[in-house]
């Protein structure tokens, strides 16, 4: 239990997510909750939480407009006046635009916006007359950045962010504070039951949202924020004395609030804490690349396409104490690429680390006159384009480092003057694709080690050599000392050798635009 004076928290949606966290923080913290719920039976399950009976439900739905003034005169009345308002009713709408309706619509604004201002109505005579009160909104993410397939869900979450920052210009000077908090990613409701989901009808957004879709259903409940630990920050917040309208990870008046995910050593609310994202990471390479960062004391994003193997690379990492979050990044898709950004900018602010790891090769790849030109354009998209794409979208990122870096991992396949030397061990490996890819990442390199030279940023590139990975079928360079080849390393150890080399580029303080 908490020094701080007890308060009365109101705190709309109590029945599970974070409502339900914040509620079970409220009340081991001492103070007294009022909670709205749907039904008899989510409010004797609310006021079964504290047999001391500081724990009282309400039953109220935010969008009876009328209902909800005379609610609150009976708790000021029965319980005392509300000293912290929660607004954390809510819900996630899924849909295409043009195939959601507009009473969909208006049903989420009615919940997300009108029910929440309602509330604020209700409660401000109140805490004007006593000057003093504290409003907690519930936003998103998605009040930030936007995401295909969740238009009104962002469109009600930006309007409640803006709402929220007019009403705190309003009540500074009346002894009313008020706080917008958007959270990520965290394990609730939201993806699950919670989320109306529109009917698909219309084709030409299959190849768009389908996959956004199925990867959302795919995370739901599996999500690394935990909603516990965002409570126990929702009452930092609470008892500070000048608490932020909008909380950001590097604000040191509270101990922090992180935006999407309250991971293991919660780098997040740390802003000495350097942030990593290493794409492919759930992986050979990347995944040694991952842990070996994440050993070595940074918070580490694990970019992957795949959500379920991503999101299972990641858990076993965090299974070892390791500051390790899954982000879903396809490189071949720009919404993906831009989504991820979004994601990162919205949870953290800044990126320390960027690690161009991912790359793919085609079997229809060979000489020239042989490839095919489509499995030649997929490796492009992959290798380097995808690459380039990466490396746009996360340049604002880590321009707010204090030192950046990015890190591309290249092939000496890539090399123009090996590429020309018979005598080279591997110069009858001629794949127009693969070797024309990493020629390009090459000259990314060169060019925005040149761009950014009187920037914080370094960029390097890393040759990890012939290592064993999906990409040569987890074969290992033969020992050519004595013709024989070595022991093929383990699936986890792979990489080992080549994460070092990598390892040493991402920490590197002096190199600018070197080749590892």
């Amino acid at each position: 239990m908490s020094n701080f004076p007890t308060k009365t928290f109101l705190i709309t949606g109590v029945s599970s997510g974070f409502g339900r966290a914040f509620a079970r923080a409220a009340l081991a913290d001492g103070h007294r909750v009022i909670g709205t719920v749907r039904n008899e039976e989510a409010a004797r399950a609310f006021q079964s939480l504290d047999a001391a009976g500081r724990a009282r439900a309400v039953i109220l739905d935010v969008t009876d407009f009328d209902a909800i003034a005379p609610c609150v005169e009976t708790i000021d009345r029965e319980s005392g006046p509300v000293d912290v308002l929660v607004n954390n009713a809510g819900y996630g709408h899924e849909g295409i635009l043009e195939e959601s309706s507009l009473e969909e619509m208006r049903r989420q604004f009615d919940v997300n916006v009108f029910g929440a201002v309602a509330m604020i109505k209700a409660v401000l005579p109140g805490m004007r007359k006593r000057r003093r009160g504290h409003i907690v909104n519930m936003t998103s993410m998605g009040g930030y950045i936007t995401m295909p397939g969740i238009s009104y869900y962002c469109g009600s979450k930006f309007a409640l962010e803006g709402i929220s920052e007019v009403l705190a210009k309003e009540v500074k000077d009346l002894g009313i504070k008020v706080t917008s908090i958007a959270p990520g990613s965290f394990r609730t409701d939201w993806a699950g039951r919670s989320m109306a989901r529109t009917e698909r009808s219309i084709a030409d957004y299959d190849s768009l949202f389908d996959p956004i879709r199925e990867a959302r259903e795919t995370k739901s409940g599996r999500q690394a924020g935990d909603p516990d630990k965002a409570a126990q920050v929702l009452l930092q917040i609470v008892a500070a004395d000048n608490p932020p309208v909008h909380p950001k990870p590097v604000d040191r008046s509270y101990t922090g609030w992180l935006t999407a995910s309250c991971t293991g050593a919660q780098a997040m609310q740390d802003s000495s804490k350097r942030i990593a994202l290493v794409t492919g990471g759930n992986k050979r390479i990347g995944l040694e690349i991952v842990g070996s960062l994440a050993r070595a004391g940074l918070c580490v994003l694990l970019g992957a396409r795949n959500a379920s193997l991503g999101e299972t690379a990641a858990g076993r990492l965090r299974a070892q104490q390791l500051d390790v979050r899954f982000v879903e990044v396809d490189l071949a898709r720009p919404d993906s690429i831009q989504a991820a950004a979004g994601t990162i900018d919205g949870e953290s602010g800044r990126l320390d680390v960027l690690l161009n790891n991912a790359g793919i090769t085609d079997p229809a790849d060979a000489s020239p006159g042989k490839a095919s030109i489509e499995a030649v354009r997929r490796i492009m998209d992959t290798n380097f384009f995808g690459a380039l794409s990466v490396t746009q979208a996360m340049l604002s990122l880590l321009r707010k480092s204090a030192s950046g870096r990015i890190v591309n991992v290249s092939s000496g396949l890539g090399s123009l003057t090996l590429n020309g030397d018979p005598a080279w061990e591997f110069a009858r490996v001629k794949l127009i694709g693969y070797n024309a890819s990493k020629a390009a990442l090459n000259m990314l390199t060169v060019q925005l080690a040149n761009e950014l030279r009187d920037t914080s940023i370094k960029v390097n590139s890393a040759d990890p050599g012939f290592t064993a990975t999906d990409l040569n079928q987890h074969r290992w360079l033969s020992d050519h000392r004595t013709g024989r080849g070595r022991s093929h390393p383990s699936r986890v150890a792979a990489g080992r050798w080549a994460h070092r080399r990598l390892l040493q580029c991402a920490r590197a303080e002096s190199l600018v635009g070197a080749r590892a």
